[in-house]
């Protein structure tokens, strides 16, 4: 059809230098940064974003990573969008992590919203200066784009220190066709450092934490992972595991929840770390706001646990007790909450995306602020889409009159096949009216 990618071409060089299908932007990094760190390959977000205000994050420690220490912030619109395009495209599952460092050099941090696409995703609250927070999010997505978007609520500027993407299998994390926010993070119970790629293939970022009342137990022997670890968790994370420090104790984990009305799901790993004489057997029952699980008997050999959805408290508390049958007391690894999240919303055709971006990059029509998905949750200026409630969203209507557009006609129009009305009026377009506006089998008002 002979249309412009726009997107394609502004991610071209980002692609060529990502590995294993990797996005990794330096938010706020000067334009054609590139540069290795701890294995990951990382590019300025210069192309993936066209608005926003690069800046140095203020008083940047030395040990932190260098794509911690700079960060784009947005002091204007209220909606600001990265445009991802993963090089697995659609029908693909992806975790996407969005990280801030506030500098604390204007006054208190400010609080806004994120989004994937029209989907709202968390809101950010940072009190600490030079504290990174994080937000994870694994993504099923049906379109060869992803809108993560920064919105503007009122209380200060949006800002973003570092953007990443990576593919999963798409085994993994398989419930319901649903995305997962994961709070309150990768959980790697007796370790004491994180743990990322490329320990991780996936460079989940596993979280080091301990317990009141626990020991740290380890095997220096690679667990076994077998069959059952349909979501990869990496040896090295199950070589790790607390356990109480009295033999009769429980482990106890508490957190509160982002909020009562959400439906959330525990991914629960055990392995056996040490080495059991031939009458010992640990064996343990799982509780989750009083709701037993099991029993499931531990071996060195991994279990995965995943719980049914709970939902409806403002807290919840995981408990694990040995069975009466138990010479041993219970055992963690690790642990994964997330949080699903409903999509509600279609997103616009991915032709009809990518024939408005590449009119957008080739008329330079940056003052529109045409940011994210064209049609959702809201049109564009300029733009009407059809809203049928059910499948796609098409654009249906195009109005660039009187916006200083020059040269000929953009051939990415051709790809607006569902397009009723083109209002190009007042502008200085040069060349003949091309053969396929008369092509377009809808077009009724040009």
């Amino acid at each position: 059809m002979g249309i412009l990618f726009s997107l394609v071409l502004l991610h071209a060089a980002a692609m060529i230098y990502a590995q294993d299908g990797f996005i990794s932007l330096d938010c706020g990094s000067p334009p054609g940064t590139k540069y290795t760190e701890k294995g990951v390959n990382y590019v300025s977000d210069d192309g993936f974003i066209d608005s926003g205000a690069t800046n140095d994050t203020i008083h940047p420690n030395n040990y932190f990573p260098r794509a911690y220490r700079s960060h784009r912030s947005f002091p204007e619109n209220e909606w600001n969008c990265y445009t991802l395009r993963p090089q697995k495209g659609k029908n693909n599952r992806y975790l996407i992590r969005a990280m801030f460092v506030y500098g604390g050099d204007k006054g208190p941090a400010p609080l806004f919203d994120l989004y994937i696409g029209a989907e709202y995703w968390t809101t950010h609250i940072n009190s600490k200066p030079a504290n990174p927070i994080y937000y994870e999010l694994i993504h099923l997505t049906s379109s060869d784009y992803i809108n993560v978007c920064l919105v503007n609520t009122g209380d200060g500027s949006p800002y973003i220190t570092s953007l990443e993407l990576r593919p999963l299998d798409i085994t993994m994390y398989e419930y319901q066709k649903k995305s997962l926010f994961c709070f309150p993070g990768h959980l790697n119970f007796g370790a004491d450092v994180f743990m990322r790629y490329d320990d991780d293939k996936y460079d989940r970022l596993w979280e080091p934490i301990s317990l009141e009342g626990c020991k740290a137990v380890q095997t220096s022997d690679r667990v076994t992972l077998g069959p059952n670890n349909v979501e990869q968790v990496p040896s090295k994370v199950m070589s790790t595991a607390i356990t109480p420090i009295n033999s009769k104790g429980s482990i106890v984990f508490s957190f509160e929840s982002l909020n009562t009305a959400d439906e959330c799901i525990f991914y629960i790993y055990l392995a056996e770390v040490q080495k059991l004489e031939t009458n010992q057997k640990r064996e343990v029952n799982i509780y989750i706001n009083g709701k037993r699980n099991g029993p499931f008997l531990v071996s060195t050999n991994m279990s995965t646990i995943r719980s049914e959805t709970y939902s409806g408290s403002s807290s919840y508390t995981l408990i694990i007790n040995n069975t009466l049958n138990s010479t041993l007391p219970p055992i963690l690894n690790a642990l994964e909450v997330f949080n699903l999240m409903q999509v509600r919303q279609n997103q616009t055709v991915d032709k009809d995306a990518a024939a408005i971006w590449s009119t957008k990059s080739t008329y330079g029509l940056l003052k529109l602020n045409w940011q994210g998905d064209p049609c959702v949750p809201q049109a564009w200026v300029g733009l009407n889409c059809n809203y049928s409630g059910q499948g796609a969203v098409n654009i249906i209507s195009l109005n660039l009159s009187s916006r200083g557009l020059n040269g000929e006609i953009a051939t990415a129009l051709a790809n607006l096949t569902m397009l009723e009305s083109l209002d190009l009026s007042y502008n200085n377009l040069t060349g003949n009216v091309p053969e396929f506006l008369g092509q377009l089998d809808n077009l009724k008002i040009l």
